[in-house]
């Protein structure tokens, strides 16, 4: 319908039928074909919200702020980010489900390594704050017995909770989301990566992006 690409970062409809809602907690659909479905909540609009995108950015069996947070920087705002050092370690598959303690909490004592500071001072606070969606994507208030920080800090400062407001500070990186989308889209029509004579078609798509409000 030629409507605007922000929908994909922020949105107030979805895509449900029957089984789906049930997994959204959504009442009121009972038809098993997708439809298109207005949100009362701010939570689940965009890829963000999506149990698609929330599955494939976990573990099999616990959420991933590392992953998920990775996704977001690389695959909506075109970050580029190191790997991890070779002996980063990984927390058990099990963490979250320790009586008393939180994923997030047993992240924090994992990444006290300055070696690995850096990157997840950038990464992290992203993906906590989609912590209230669990490894499918389904709403959470608690784990672990306890209630879900969903907060978080990025390293110039800016601070928010939960996936509205994440969503919002993403909005504000529309630049990074317009040249990132145009690199992929061409990328995708010439079938190859991009080079470096790519650059003038890539300005004027990402140019012509945002003088068409997207």
């Amino acid at each position: 319908e030629d409507q605007s690409l922000l929908k994909l970062i922020d949105s107030q409809e979805t895509f449900l039928n029957k089984t789906l809602a049930a997994l959204y907690e959504v009442d009121g659909i009972e038809h098993d074909q997708m439809k298109l479905v207005r949100l009362q909540s701010g939570q689940r609009g965009g890829l963000l919200g999506m149990s698609s995108v929330l599955t494939a950015t976990s573990l099999p069996l616990r959420t991933s702020p590392v992953i998920r947070g990775k996704w977001v920087l690389e695959t909506l705002l075109g970050d580029e980010l190191p790997p991890p050092p070779p002996d980063a370690g990984t927390l058990p598959d099990n963490a979250g489900d320790v009586k008393g303690k939180t994923l997030r909490e047993q992240f924090e004592q994992h990444r006290n390594d300055a070696a690995c500071r850096s990157c997840h001072q950038r990464i992290d606070p992203i993906g906590f704050g989609l912590e209230n969606f669990d490894a499918i994507g389904r709403f959470r208030q608690m784990q672990g017995g306890k209630p879900i920080d969903n907060s978080g800090e990025l390293p110039d400062g800016t601070k928010f909770a939960g996936a509205n407001e994440l969503k919002q500070i993403l909005l504000g990186e529309q630049d990074k989301f317009a040249r990132n989308l145009s690199e992929r889209m061409l990328s995708f029509a010439l079938g190859r990566q991009l080079q470096y004579f790519d650059e003038g078609p890539i300005q004027h798509l990402t140019s012509t992006l945002q003088e068409n409000q997207f």
